[in-house]
């Protein structure tokens, strides 16, 4: 992944966390629009994720298989 200035601040663009779940733009959009997916920031028409927020919307979305104990 490449450094721009979006993601020196902390925050990546909509196409950068897309890359970064492995899904799209659109997705992430669609996602918006119900209510799901990680937080984002509105920047005037510009949608912005946090570097945090992408890790942890992974995380809360990570499954763990039953009878695996949990990685602390």
């Amino acid at each position: 992944m490449t450094t721009s200035k979006a993601t020196v601040g902390g925050l990546a663009t909509a196409k950068e966390a897309a890359a970064f779940l492995r899904t799209t733009p659109a997705a992430l959009a669609q996602g918006r629009y119900l209510g799901r997916g990680p937080e984002y920031v509105r920047h005037g028409k510009r949608v912005l994720y946090s570097w945090d927020a992408l890790r942890d919307y992974v995380t809360a979305n990570t499954v763990r298989p039953s009878g695996r104990p949990e990685v602390a």
